[in-house]
């Protein structure tokens, strides 16, 4: 894996140096992450009697973004290496009633949320696919790919509506330590862009894509049954510009 990430990084590094001589397009991206794990794990796969009985799974919003990089190859291939920062993780969520928070038709959207925070450093390199002639103005990319990950930071917060209860009294949130976390995974990925076709100015477009761990995101020995089978799903809308 380390291996792998390094090969990642020196192969992003050359592109960059040589784009000039070699049909490089330098880029960055920036988007929003949804994630969700495939199991549910401590505390609520055993959640029937505790605090977290009313918890229902919920997917976990966050950001990603970084720099990119595609090498353009005969026939509509490209390869693209990047290297994102990537937050993912999951979420479960509660009503609670003890709060007040309104919506603009007067309905309470007070809610607790425990949220599964980890980060990630990624390496996705991808095979890429432009399903358009290169003289069109519009560019549509379909890819597949793999993404070697390094976890960098992890913990769990619990977090309670904002709004004050009859008492004016707001429980304190919660921050705890996620262990367990696997450092270094893999990811396969798939996914397709939309914009401009230009090799001469600046370019942007859209990217969406699908992305799965292929090892568990947990290891080692813990109260929760399901680890040693929780992966990881998670739906990336992103936007970005090559050079």
């Amino acid at each position: 894996m380390k291996k792998l990430i390094i090969m990642a990084a020196l192969a992003l590094s050359a592109f960059c140096v040589q784009a000039q001589e070699r049909s490089i397009r330098l880029g960055a991206k920036v988007g929003a992450n949804f994630s969700l794990f495939t199991q549910s794990v401590a505390p609520f796969d055993q959640k029937t009697g505790t605090r977290f009985e009313f918890f229902d799974r919920d997917v976990r919003i966050s950001g990603m973004g970084g720099l990119t990089a595609e090498f353009l190859l005969p026939k509509g291939f490209s390869l693209g290496v990047e290297f994102l920062f990537s937050s993912r993780g999951m979420a479960y969520k509660e009503e609670n009633n003890y709060a007040v928070v309104l919506n603009e038709e007067g309905e309470n959207t007070a809610t607790n949320r425990f949220t599964y925070n980890i980060d990630y450093l990624e390496i996705p390199v991808t095979i890429n696919y432009n399903f358009n002639e290169p003289s069109s103005s519009l560019r549509l990319v379909g890819y597949i790919g793999i993404a070697p990950a390094m976890a960098i930071h992890s913990k769990t917060t619990l977090r309670y509506a904002e709004g004050l209860d009859g008492d004016g009294y707001r429980a304190a949130n919660e921050n705890a330590n996620l262990n367990n976390v696997r450092l270094y995974n893999n990811n396969v990925l798939a996914g397709f862009q939309i914009g401009e076709n230009s090799t001469k100015r600046l370019g942007g477009y859209l990217d969406l894509r699908g992305t799965r761990t292929l090892r568990p995101v947990f290891q080692g020995k813990s109260r929760s049954a399901n680890i040693p089978n929780t992966n990881m799903l998670t739906f990336t809308l992103a936007i970005g510009i090559r050079i």
